[in-house]
């Protein structure tokens, strides 16, 4: 089995199809501001209430979804970090983070 670091947040290759596509469109000064607000007021009781909705047939314990809501929590509390990893490969991005 193969685990994420929890400690960083490391980026893909950025050199990809979807991403030659999707780069000019990462303009502006902010380009990230409204997407990083939706989702930082995203509320760990939202997270947790989809993890109670999953099936019992799919044999999930209440213990791993215990583990994935912590999981989730721990990689949420790290987003408002990607921007500035991201700024320097998005050359329309005119600042603000």
């Amino acid at each position: 089995m193969r685990y994420v670091d929890e400690s960083s947040i490391t980026l893909l290759d950025l050199n990809g199809f979807v991403y030659r596509k999707l780069i000019r469109f990462v303009s502006g000064t902010d380009p990230f501001a409204s997407a990083l607000s939706r989702f930082n007021s995203l509320p760990e009781e939202s997270v947790a209430s989809v993890l109670q909705k999953i099936p019992e047939d799919w044999g999930c314990t209440e213990q791993e979804k215990y583990t994935l809501l912590t999981y989730l929590m721990t990689r949420h509390a790290m987003i408002p970090s990607v921007p500035e990893l991201l700024r320097h490969r998005l050359p329309y991005w005119k600042g603000g983070v």
